[in-house]
């Protein structure tokens, strides 16, 4: 089962990299389709089949089901995943999205572009062969969440840098054929402490406490969900009351207004 929200990025071609740990289970291919509020729905094939005989098993003398078939079934698209992980979204459901242009790479285009790119350049400048030093993909992202905070990936390429010489460092001080693999447990051996507290205020939540809204190129991943306070009165009575919705990154404006007037019915309900 695939849970929570993935908010991929859009390159030139259509094309969107699917998460890392998604990408055995749909290797062999997926089914792309319209989902509600301006999303896409992905699903394994497996999964789409067994929709589909849920669907099929429906009663058809419902309108709302019918409604709901035509276009789960109308736009739904079989894709594969190509060698990269990438997949193409076709032109109309291309459409069907809501393409938000954000600057800088997000968390996983650069996991990928320190995977093909940097560390190879690094070992190659450091003298090193592959076999003899690696990063694991867990220790590249803690690079990117608790050393470096920037839209690019040039401090990125400089932490990488920086363990490439102590690797080379230490292969020399033993034997050539020693291999050294760096992973997010041994990082701290290499750059020291970590220089960012990534989401620590999403994990510990407090009283009095603000988590920052998105602003300017602050990467996705570092929003938090905002708190808003609002203040209601009842009609006829001289008593009011607060309360707190909590308003997860990309919610718009009239969702903001819609959780802050559930938590007030909430609030005078019980």
């Amino acid at each position: 089962m695939f849970l929570g929200t993935h908010t991929p990025r859009l390159d030139d071609k259509g094309r969107i990299f699917l998460p890392a740990k998604y990408r055995d289970e749909l290797a062999e291919g997926l089914v792309l389709t319209k989902g509600q509020e301006r999303c896409l729905y992905v699903f394994p094939q497996a999964e789409f089949a067994r929709i589909t005989e849920a669907l099929r098993t429906a009663p058809v003398t419902a309108k709302a089901v019918r409604d709901y078939s035509r276009v789960f079934f109308a736009s739904a698209s079989d894709e594969v995943p190509d060698k990269q992980g990438r997949v193409t979204i076709p032109p109309a459901l291309r459409d069907r999205m809501e393409v938000i242009q954000l600057p800088g790479y997000t968390e996983e285009e650069k996991l990928q572009i320190a995977r093909r790119y940097l560390v190879r350049r690094q070992l190659e400048a450091n003298g090193l062969k592959p076999e003899q030093a690696a990063l694991t993909d867990a220790a590249i992202a803690a690079i990117v969440r608790d050393y470096t905070r920037e839209a690019g990936v040039r401090n990125l390429e400089r932490e990488i840098a920086s363990i490439c010489r102590k690797a080379a460092v230490e292969v020399g001080k033993n034997d050539r054929s020693a291999r050294v693999k760096v992973t997010s447990a041994s990082l701290s051996k290499y750059l020291g402490p970590p220089r960012f507290r990534y989401g620590m205020a999403a994990q510990q939540m407090m009283n009095g406490a603000a988590a920052p809204s998105p602003y300017g190129d602050m990467p996705q991943n570092q929003m938090y969900p905002t708190a808003i306070i609002a203040r209601a009165t009842i009609a006829g009575s001289p008593a009011s009351l607060h309360v707190v919705a909590l308003v997860q990154p990309g919610d718009d404006v009239q969702t903001a207004k819609k959780l802050v007037a559930e938590e007030i019915a909430n609030a005078i309900l019980h």
